[in-house]
């Protein structure tokens, strides 16, 4: 999937964007006939159509790969509508009835926290997998660093101090630990 979208690059450098809004014929060919027309982004309406979450779903689906902006007109201004819409992949979103600024704070601030939540989760997450696998390596090195010290022949075993040995090994694979 494409994050990079035309549309963002030809609004900052002021190009001509075009777009639609959709009020109703939500069809899963709509997005790539938009596109072949020429629009850069689409704006579903949920305020005035009465679609809901999984129609929308469906249409960012069909119009993911084809670089068109999705936008959504939610039907109001509480925390579950715009979270809804945004967790299903939407890029904009057009909040109705905005007559000040003071308004706009609170979808504002509910889109930019839900920002800093998926961040801190994918933090976490990736933190987590590099612990776990750094853990199944060195346990995977470890295991078969004192599996062949056991397997040496007993000439071998006698001539050796077997504390030295595992002192030796376990410095070594703390080594290798920190460097990944």
């Amino acid at each position: 999937m494409s994050s990079n979208y035309s549309f963002l690059e030809n609004l900052q450098s002021k190009e001509l964007v075009t777009g639609i809004m959709i009020f109703e014929f939500f069809n899963p060919g709509l997005p790539k006939i938009l596109k072949e027309c020429g629009a850069d982004f689409v704006i579903y309406d949920t305020e005035h159509s009465g679609v809901g979450i999984e129609t929308v779903k469906m249409m960012i689906a069909a119009g993911r790969e084809l670089n068109l902006y999705p936008i959504v007109r939610v039907p109001s201004l509480d925390q579950n509508s715009i979270s809804q819409y945004l967790d299903a992949g939407v890029k904009g979103i057009m909040v109705p009835n905005v007559k000040s600024a003071e308004e706009l704070l609170i979808p504002s601030t509910i889109c930019f926290l839900l920002a800093v939540i998926l961040a801190a989760i994918i933090r976490l997450l990736n933190n987590w997998l590099n612990g776990r696998l750094t853990a199944a390596i060195m346990s995977d090195l470890s295991c078969e660093a004192y599996e062949k010290t056991l397997h040496q022949p007993y000439e071998k075993q006698i001539e050796r101090n077997s504390s030295e040995i595992i002192s030796s090994i376990t410095v070594q694979i703390n080594q290798t630990m920190s460097v990944i």
